[in-house]
């Protein structure tokens, strides 16, 4: 008789057991280091832009390093020169500026080239190119 309450119960019992929730991570389990590096990298580069924006505007209060940068960097290649040979000012007042620059084109085959340029003074006292007049 006990034998068959205990076929019974068994028979009409469940097993309750926990569900174990799986966490789900940001970061894989192969490489745990992963995040912080990215974090790392993006604050490097950030503070690199950063530097290198200051720089040249500390740098452009000054005309000749202003018209030097204008016309030797840039994504334009058009009227622009691998180096400032020789650079005239032309005239000049407290918030403008006219130079003649003579230098080698960037574009091939880099014939000597002069380039008249304006520059104005923004709020910051920092000279920026206004326009390039003539090649």
């Amino acid at each position: 008789m006990m034998n068959n309450n205990l076929l019974y119960l068994k028979k009409y019992s469940t097993n309750y057991k926990k569900n174990k929730k799986s966490k789900s991570r940001l970061v894989s389990s192969k490489n745990p280091n992963l995040l912080p590096s990215i974090c790392l990298i993006i604050i490097i580069l950030t503070a690199m832009f950063i530097t290198r924006t200051k720089y040249i505007c500390n740098n452009s209060k000054n005309l000749q390093f202003a018209a030097e940068y204008n016309l030797t960097t840039g994504f334009s290649s058009k009227n622009k020169l691998l180096r400032v040979q020789t650079m005239s000012l032309i005239s000049s007042d407290e918030e403008s500026a006219t130079i003649e620059a003579f230098g080698l084109c960037k574009s091939a085959p880099h014939k000597s080239t002069t380039i008249r340029a304006s520059f104005k003074r923004d709020s910051d006292r920092t000279w920026y190119l206004d326009e390039i007049l003539d090649s």
